[in-house]
């Protein structure tokens, strides 16, 4: 967890971003809101990972670069729902996602269910997956709540 930490701190000072744990909060003045992004993880045989996994938001407004999914608990494991809050500039309608998982550490193949993103107190804009990730790659999900 500690290599995790430090790479989480590495890759936040080259621009990437670090989603926290931490409960949904009003949003900040100026134009910044905040993101609720749940993960839902299938409950199939092997469908948990120990790899890296991150996110790319796509919206009316804009996209954020990569958003580096992990904190303090073991994440995108078998069946689990796994919260995470990122503040950014608001992107508008939310209309596509990017997912990337590194397939790397053991346990790397992963079963990715969906992901639900809120904004704020509105609302969420449901990305559905129910697919592997086999390999190092990238997959768009596009909403399917529109």
């Amino acid at each position: 967890m500690k290599l995790r930490t430090a790479f989480a701190a590495l890759i936040a000072t080259v621009g990437l971003v670090v989603a926290s744990a931490a409960p949904a909060q009003a949003d900040p003045p100026g134009g910044i809101k905040t993101y609720q992004i749940n993960v839902k993880t299938g409950d199939l045989d092997g469908a948990g990972t120990d790899s890296w996994v991150q996110i790319r938001m796509h919206g009316a407004l804009g996209s954020t670069g990569w958003i580096v999914l992990d904190d303090e608990d073991d994440n995108h494991e078998r069946g689990r729902l796994d919260r995470y809050r990122v503040t950014h500039a608001d992107l508008g309608e939310l209309r596509s996602i990017d997912v990337w998982c590194d397939h790397s550490g053991r346990n790397a193949d992963w079963y990715l269910d969906w992901i639900l993103i809120s904004k704020g107190s509105t609302d969420g804009n449901l990305f559905s997956h129910g697919g592997w990730f086999t390999r190092n790659q990238v997959v768009g999900v596009e909403n399917s709540t529109r």
